[in-house]
């Protein structure tokens, strides 16, 4: 039986700024398993116009389960400067606050996109409760900002110069300003873009937590998406025999999980986290 959730917004108070936060909770709790959700880092409405994270909060809140999402430092409601999000740069602390507001929950299921996900995994041994982790998409490619950067190439860039609109803007002094400052910015992607991916890094990070979390006995799944550009790095070592664990498990589904931009492979993923909540609250771990 279900019950009709409700949502209950606060501001948690950090040295750095307050933090946004939602806790959505059925009117009569049946489960003692919350459920943290965590966005990706340039995420914002609660994942996307179809605010696939507000339709899951309250979707298990309405079968007894606490449900926390929030806004990371400087995006949404809560306030701050941010100018990029760096992978090797995780906000743990963030992660940490948030699931202090699942009170009273004597499991919590983690759930993070990209972002979310490698700051969820860099959080996990500070999560006294944890029992399972599901990581969207976490990439293992080097920093989202550098892909970012390259992915107008200068045909197209050149073809959009010359639309009538783009030509009126250079007389505009304000358009040209932001005309110059996105080439001037262009310019520097190009210098700085690497000749090779270099994913070690994080993909040594992504293999000594997994490794911390199979310890604990903590299950974890890895969702991909069948052309995800990190789905390869998996059968690297130090990853490869890791993953290969009973604990942790990978599933690929059809689809673009990185951009997770149609409602199909939302309703997939969205799929996926509730049964993996439910699984994780009902084992006898």
């Amino acid at each position: 039986m279900t019950s009709l959730p409700k949502d209950t917004l606060q501001f948690r108070d950090t040295p750095d700024g307050p933090r946004f936060a939602v806790r959505s909770e059925p009117s009569t709790p049946v489960s003692d398993t919350g459920v943290l959700l965590c966005n990706g880092g340039w995420v914002s409405g609660s994942w996307y116009f179809n605010r696939l994270y507000v339709k899951l909060a309250r979707s298990l809140a309405g079968r007894g389960h606490p449900v926390v999402r929030f806004d990371w430092y400087g995006t949404g409601e809560s306030p701050g400067l941010l100018l990029r999000f760096n992978l090797e740069d995780p906000f743990v602390e963030d992660v940490v606050g948030a699931a202090s507001l699942l009170t009273g929950c004597r499991r919590i299921v983690g759930i993070g996109y990209c972002f979310g996900a490698v700051s969820l995994l860099g959080a996990a041994d500070r999560l006294e409760h944890l029992t399972g982790l599901v990581l969207i998409s976490p990439p293992l490619t080097g920093p989202v900002h550098r892909a970012r950067a390259t992915q107008l190439k200068a045909r197209t860039a050149v073809r959009a110069s010359l639309r009538p609109s783009v030509v009126r803007g250079w007389f505009d002094p304000y358009t040209r300003r932001l005309y110059w400052k996105w080439l001037r910015g262009r310019a520097r992607a190009l210098r700085r873009r690497p000749r090779r991916a270099v994913p070690e890094p994080l993909v040594d990070t992504m293999a000594t937590r997994l490794h911390e979390l199979a310890l604990r006995g903590i299950s974890v799944l890895l969702v991909y998406g069948e052309g995800d550009s990190n789905l390869q790095a998996l059968s690297r070592e130090p990853l490869s025999s890791i993953v290969e664990s009973e604990n942790i498990r990978i599933e690929v589904v059809p689809g673009d999980v990185e951009g997770s931009g149609t409602l199909e492979i939302q309703e997939t993923i969205s799929r996926i986290m509730s049964a993996a909540v439910e699984g994780n609250a009902y084992s006898d771990s």
